[in-house]
């Protein structure tokens, strides 16, 4: 969403653009590259982890960071942070050159919210933080909500996640012998809450009989979760695929999306799926909450509540999910996104 954004604002012709790149991320250095009109510098500084409190110790990077804003006689800094803690050191140096700062925030949440090791400690020094930027950008009404309880009281914008229309308009999905549900996404139970999939799954075979699950996706406990699949009694029905830049095989194959994230943002492929007509089920977080039906979310980690959830929406899908599919396609499209984006920062 972040390189979107990039590409709208740098088509603006009243916008001059220069993109300050951690000198590590090569992928990120490669996709900025191939935008016209996009001015690609390296920034003397680089997010690690527990970022608020390095800075306390050390500042010189901050200021030579201020300084390189200064040089380039920046007029507005748009910071893209993943959480507060991250690019915090950017929004300092802006309040040290006296810019007017955006957070593009995606996940505004506490630490200790996300599970992060020392998250009570983290939250403590992270909480100065809030009061950085001139204003915020963020992805939903949730997210908003979640800035005003940490004491937020700079002017919030909301861009909703805009998504590509699908080349194909999707007919009625055929019917099978095997329902299938999938999920797709960065493999990290922390967060993502696929080992609470594979043991609901495993052991609710009445609710599940004629399912299978389909995984996409890679990420750091990619070997534990072969190791979950193989331990499994229904391991015959756990199908695994690799990472999807090009998802459409994926969604092709499946029934039903579930995410069963401990937190989220605005998820993309929670749209993607809307989009083409998939019915979604979901704990009841964040922008999940925010876009889908109740009855077809639940509480984290609650085994009955999930079967509740998947119950209703393999009943109800089909007939529920169309009104959700016109929203996402007329509401959380590219052309949206891009409009709101340039005009939340130009204002």
């Amino acid at each position: 969403m972040a390189l979107r954004g990039v590409e709208s604002l740098a088509a603006d012709p009243s916008i001059e653009l220069i993109f300050l790149l951690n000198p590590a991320n090569r992928k990120l250095a490669d996709a900025l590259n191939r935008i016209p009109r996009c001015t690609v510098m390296e920034t003397p500084l680089r997010t690690r982890k527990m970022q608020s409190v390095r800075d306390r110790l050390c500042g010189a990077g901050i200021r030579r960071l201020s300084e390189q804003f200064q040089n380039l006689k920046a007029d507005r800094l748009l910071c893209i942070q993943g959480d507060i803690e991250q690019s915090c050191h950017a929004l300092e140096a802006g309040r040290r050159a006296g810019l007017i700062s955006i957070s593009y925030i995606a996940l505004p949440h506490k630490m200790t919210t996300m599970g992060a090791r020392l998250g009570y400690l983290r939250d403590a020094f992270n909480q100065s933080l809030i009061k950085l930027p001139t204003c915020y950008i963020t992805l939903s009404e949730s997210m908003a909500e979640l800035l005003r309880n940490r004491d937020a009281k700079q002017p919030i914008h909301i861009v909703q996640n805009g998504i590509p229309i699908p080349e194909t308009e999707p007919g009625k999905r055929p019917e099978k012998s095997t329902f299938t549900i999938g999920m797709l996404g960065r493999i990290e139970f922390k967060q993502k809450g696929h080992d609470f999939l594979i043991k609901v799954f495993s052991k609710e075979p009445a609710a599940f009989a004629d399912c299978r699950l389909l995984i996409a996706g890679d990420g750091p406990d990619r070997e534990k979760l072969k190791q979950l699949t193989r331990r499994s009694p229904r391991q015959n029905d756990i199908k695994w695929m690799p990472w999807q830049d090009h998802p459409e095989s994926f969604f092709n194959a499946i029934d039903l999306l579930i995410m069963p994230s401990r937190y989220e943002g605005v998820p993309l492929v929670m749209l993607e799926a809307l989009a083409r007509g998939i019915p979604v089920i979901g704990s009841n977080r964040d922008g999940m909450r925010d876009i889908l039906p109740a009855e077809w979310t639940f509480e984290y980690g609650s085994t009955l509540e999930m079967i509740r959830a998947f119950s209703c929406a393999r009943l109800t899908g089909a007939e529920r999910v169309i009104p959700l599919q016109a929203k996402v396609l007329t509401q959380n499209n590219e052309d949206c996104f891009r409009a709101a984006f340039v005009h939340a920062v130009l204002s």
